[in-house]
């Protein structure tokens, strides 16, 4: 696949991509479970064996996740499954749609069901499945634009508390060493965690203060016992100096 196709669909919003892939990919001509009983899917939907393509559901951008999977698509309305909520794409542009709900929604678990899968085939796993043969023979020479996208998800992370676990357990598997190393030129994983470089400067100088203020509390428990300060002083004293230190750093 061209680098220069994936940088734009990874400019286009999520309607934008999806219009763009229905047009390159034409649209689907049946919906994807034959029935509202959710029992079988159609014949000739799935165009991964032939032709290495996925069918995503439009709908999972709000309003559910895994509609191709009965148990859960039956409690959908059956209308999620009709062609024109159906677009095909290939395994990076799938994980791109995904990427697209998660910068526009907040959540897309699939992204990293979708990362796994991927990390195998560049980890060298040799897939049963005959069609992941054709499946990853369209992005063979991609890796690169597969990083692009793991440090784009990564980035819409670093707003919330805290990096997931399984962010670290689906796109960086400890047996993928290159993805580790590709992800380490903005990004260092630690003990299992992805970390960015920002919150291992601002941990280290956290720990420098720290340590300050303990050797300041040290310092004032030996002269307490030198001079016998009464506690309520000490303490004064002890947050005075503290602050202080505190607000030395910040400037």
């Amino acid at each position: 696949m061209d680098s220069k196709e994936i940088e734009k669909q990874l400019n286009m919003t999520y309607d934008e991509l999806v219009k763009y892939l229905q047009k390159k990919y034409g649209m689907a001509k049946k919906p994807y479970f034959a029935t509202p009983e959710f029992k079988s899917v159609s014949t000739g939907i799935r165009r991964t064996g032939t032709e290495g393509l996925y069918c995503h559901h439009i709908k999972e951008y709000k309003e559910g996740c895994l509609l191709s999977t009965p148990s859960v698509a039956k409690h959908q309305p059956y209308e999620y499954q009709l062609p024109e909520n159906l677009v095909y794409a290939n395994v990076l542009e799938h994980l791109i749609l995904h990427l697209k709900i998660e910068e526009e929604t907040g959540s897309s678990p699939g992204f990293i069901n979708i990362c796994r899968q991927i990390n195998d085939f560049w980890g060298g796993y040799s897939f049963k499945e005959l069609y992941y043969n054709k499946v990853y023979s369209l992005v063979d020479n991609n890796f690169e634009d597969y990083i692009r996208i793991l440090l784009k998800f990564i980035d819409l992370q670093e707003d919330k508390e805290n990096l997931p676990e399984t962010l670290y357990q689906g796109i960086a598997l400890g047996n993928v060493k290159k993805i580790i190393e590709s992800l380490n030129i903005k990004y260092k994983i630690i003990n299992g965690e992805i970390r960015t470089l920002k919150q291992i400067e601002d941990e280290k100088n956290s720990m420098f203060m720290n340590k300050e203020i303990d050797n300041l509390l040290k310092s004032i428990a030996e002269k307490e016992k030198r001079e016998r300060f009464r506690p309520k002083r000490v303490y004064e004293k002890m947050l005075s100096q503290a602050n202080k230190i505190r607000k030395n750093k910040k400037r």
